[in-house]
């Protein structure tokens, strides 16, 4: 297998678990900010931004509307 091909096969590997626990981690993260800010604080919109990003990268576009609508 050339340099490449591994490449490729590794960037795949760490696409497939980045796909898996990604969302895991926007949860918890979610809840954390969730419980401990008032609905209006300002970090709240930071951290759904950065969790519609995630989720636009891993292509759950779903989850991105979803975040954007609250």
């Amino acid at each position: 297998m050339g340099k490449g091909s591994k490449a490729i096969s590794f960037y795949s590997k760490a696409l497939e678990i980045m796909e898996k626990i990604l969302p895991i981690i926007i949860s918890k993260a979610l809840n954390i900010d969730d419980k401990k800010l008032p609905p209006d604080h300002p970090d709240l919109t930071s951290t759904y931004g950065s969790a519609g990003n995630a989720y636009a990268e891993i292509q759950e576009y779903s989850k991105v509307i979803e975040l954007s609508e609250k």
